[in-house]
């Protein structure tokens, strides 16, 4: 589905259809830097740093998402 690359911003949050968070951290000439962690924001480690056109980027992503989103909250245990 994708998102338009006019709307990825700096600092912002997006995640893909397959669950990964991915934040980002620079837009320069065309390409996109982020990192990214798995489908919940608990005990998620953000992975290296990595840089694509962002063309690919709009494209991999399903929308903006909060940096503490979590695709199934009812699921976590809350003790």
């Amino acid at each position: 589905m994708g998102i338009e690359v006019g709307n990825i911003e700096v600092g912002k949050y997006y995640v893909t259809a397959w669950g990964e968070i991915r934040r980002v951290l620079e837009i320069s000439a065309g390409k996109v830097t982020y990192d990214a962690r798995g489908k919940t924001a608990e005990g998620g480690s953000w992975a290296s740093r990595t840089t694509v056109g962002d063309g690919r980027f709009a494209n991999d992503v399903e929308r903006e998402v909060p940096c503490d989103y979590d695709p199934n909250p009812a699921l976590r245990w809350r003790g």
